[in-house]
Order: C-alpha cells, then sequence, then structure tokens
C-alpha cells in the first residue's frame, strides 16, 4: 500500500502532535537514554541525563558522517550534531535542558559537505533531562 504525499505528511504532522502533546511535557529528572545505532551502520548515538549530553559516534569507515538528531519540544530545540572526523571518532555535546524535559533523538549517517543526513533510525528515543 503506497500511500500519497498529503497523507504521508498528515501522518507525519499527527506523529509530531502526539510527541508534543503527549509526551513533551515534564517529567521526573534525570533518566539517561538507551544507546540507538543507525539501521544502515555508521552511527552511534546516546543520552546521558547528566549534564545533559548528547553522545554521537562514527562506528564504520564508510566515507559517511555520523549524526545525532536531537528534538527537545519543551526546549524548542530541534538540531544535528555531526562527528566528521571518521570512524572510530565521537563527539560529545554538552547542552543545558529545562529538568525534566524529554530529549528524543535519532542515529543518522550525513554528507557533511552539503549538510544533509539520511538513513535515520525509524523511531525517537528517550532519555528525561
Amino acid at each position: 500500500m503506497s500511500l500519497s504525499r498529503s497523507k504521508r505528511f498528515a501522518l507525519a504532522l499527527a506523529g509530531a502532535a502526539v510527541l508534543t502533546l503527549g509526551g513533551a511535557g515534564i517529567a521526573s529528572a534525570g533518566t539517561d537514554g538507551g544507546a540507538v545505532y543507525n539501521p544502515t551502520g555508521g552511527s552511534l548515538v546516546w543520552f546521558k541525563s547528566y549534564g545533559d549530553h548528547i553522545w554521537v559516534k562514527d562506528t564504520e569507515a564508510d566515507g559517511h558522517s555520523a549524526v545525532g538528531w536531537s528534538y527537545v519540544p519543551y526546549d524548542g530545540v530541534n538540531t544535528t550534531n555531526w562527528v566528521t572526523s571518521g570512524n572510530g571518532d565521537s563527539g560529545d555535546f554538552n547542552y543545558d535542558f529545562t529538568e525534566g524535559a524529554y530529549v528524543y533523538y535519532k542515529a543518522c549517517v550525513g554528507e557533511s559537505g552539503t549538510g544533509d543526513y539520511f538513513s535515520c533510525n525509524s523511531s525517537w528515543y528517550y532519555g528525561i533531562a
């Protein structure tokens, strides 16, 4: 079954509304998120609540960059963090999110020269700041 572009957009909008309204509020502070791998390999991303750190690691010598896509609706954050230095390298990206805010993230790979990222895992993983 193939969905039209307008139906896919409507489903994506509905999903974003669920995240924003249903899970974007404030909860108990300090829950680490689990590690998530990109489905085709190449990146690993996880969230550490103590200090609000998003970690991104490049896991393959594939010529692509590792990308962590982070979304924190309560704080209005929607950003990507890039590790462009190659296989085995990682980056620690430090934030100051509101205590108790849900921190959603995905693992992707991308082309740093163009800023295009792709091949992200389909589900949002999360931790709590």
